[in-house]
């Protein structure tokens, strides 16, 4: 902010005050960093200023070039999915891609009622079903127990829809809608379907959540002892410790991966660059906010200096107007 002066007289006098300490103090630090240190020396401060000045702008540059830049970061709220329903989101679950009869209802736009109609189901009515006392089990029968609550014609507001992998433009549209919106799939897949949804230039983020066991289910296989050596047993043991069954695994996923929105999409890899993601008229708009009302603030500061300035003068001129009346009324008496 700056400072005004109330005359010429005391600016000369303050020059000369600031000139009469700072080249003594000049003359007095050059020679003591004649006398103390060598010109090598002092030439390597110099340098290591200059060097630093560079440096510290442009940190300076990249902290601004990446706050206007980077995108925002982003982190969840909850730490289970069943927490979700609690907060009032509504689910999408994926439908039985291979059944033909519930892509010819999904087709003709006939709303599923039902919760067997899910890809999940099984894992649903698992969990509906846990009497024990594990506090995230029971967070996975109460959120089933709300989705079982909505289904069939109760008059209660369905909290579940079914979306079906051939239709890749309804999971976008019905989760970037206004609203809590979540979508339940296997964790393979919605890692797979991450990169896809995110592929867009409206700004909307997808997150996948961080609940990894939520509705897992097991599933092994169980082999009766025999008096003799189990050659099946010995087989799949085999497999599994040399790696060799989870290379096969690895390898039919790859060979044939699920059909999920991707695929029916068209969609390889992303089409839209990361440039085109950013929200630089938010950014940028915030940006000149701030720098606006810095600029008020100085403009007021200014203002608000001058006013009192010319006040301070005016009533500095007021008495010497009184004293030279005082004075020539005197005078003219005197005469």
């Amino acid at each position: 902010m700056s400072w005004i002066l109330q005359s010429s007289d005391e600016v000369l006098n303050f020059n000369i005050v600031i000139i009469g300490f700072a080249v003594p103090l000049e003359i007095s630090v050059s020679e003591l960093m004649k006398a103390t240190l060598s010109p090598k020396k002092i030439h390597n401060i110099f340098w290591l200023w200059v060097v630093s000045s560079i440096a510290l702008t442009s940190f300076y540059k990249d902290v601004f070039t990446t706050e206007i830049i980077l995108p925002c970061k982003r982190s969840l709220t909850w730490a289970h999915t069943y927490e979700l329903e609690e907060h009032g989101f509504q689910f999408f679950f994926p439908i039985p891609p291979h059944e033909k009869i519930f892509l010819e209802i999904y087709a003709n736009g006939t709303p599923f009622e039902y919760i067997r109609n899910l890809e999940f189901s099984r894992a649903l009515a698992a969990a509906r079903e846990y009497v024990g006392k594990s506090f995230r089990l029971l967070g996975h029968k109460r959120f089933a127990v709300a989705l079982y609550a909505s289904e069939g014609d109760t008059g209660i507001p369905r909290i579940w829809k079914g979306l079906h992998y051939k239709w890749p433009a309804d999971i976008y549209s019905n989760l970037s809608s206004c609203g809590k919106f979540a979508y339940v799939d296997a964790r393979e897949n919605i890692k797979r379907i991450i990169p896809f949804l995110n592929d867009n230039t409206d700004g909307t983020v997808f997150m996948a959540g961080s609940d990894e066991d939520f509705l897992l289910m097991r599933y092994s296989i169980q082999l009766r002892q025999r008096s003799k050596s189990n050659f099946v047993a010995n087989k799949v043991n085999s497999l599994q410790v040399s790696g060799i069954y989870k290379w096969w695994e690895d390898w039919f996923a790859k060979l044939r991966p699920n059909k999920l929105f991707t695929y029916y999409a068209n969609w390889t890899r992303p089409t839209v660059s990361a440039l085109e993601k950013l929200d630089f008229s938010s950014k940028f708009a915030t940006t000149l906010r701030v720098w606006g009302i810095c600029c008020g603030i100085c403009v007021a500061g200014g203002t608000v200096e001058i006013l009192l300035h010319l006040y301070t003068t005016y009533l500095n001129r007021e008495p010497m107007k009184i004293v030279r009346k005082v004075v020539r009324s005197v005078v003219s008496g005197l005469r």
